[in-house]
């Protein structure tokens, strides 16, 4: 089955819109996305939507939480649901910042 997720609005792309490629991540960010699928012919198709956001912490810190919801009209009919969080770690690994080590778990 494929997967498409288009990004509606992306506080992080409008965030980072002025600043340049060496910048480091920014770790606040918010977004709302669509999700499309289309199953293999005429398997059926799927849409929904997306809420992803992130907030850091403690200077080295993140935290990212993200739901999913939507429905499958094929054989046989799906609604799904479902959440992921993260709490990570992030450290420059250069003078500069722009390359970062990033360690997450994943729920």
């Amino acid at each position: 089955m494929k997967r498409i997720g288009i990004a509606v609005l992306s506080a992080a792309s409008l965030l980072a819109a002025g600043t340049a490629a060496a910048a480091e991540p920014q770790w606040n960010y918010g977004q709302i996305g669509w999700i499309q699928s289309d199953g293999f012919e005429d398997g059926g198709e799927g849409d929904g939507f997306k809420i992803d956001g992130s907030i850091g912490f403690l200077n080295n810190f993140h935290f990212q939480l993200s739901y999913e919801d939507g429905t499958y009209d094929g054989t046989p009919d799906t609604d799904w649901d479902g959440y992921r969080t993260s709490i990570g770690y992030h450290e420059a690994i250069n003078s500069n910042g722009n390359t970062q080590f990033i360690a997450n778990i994943n729920y």
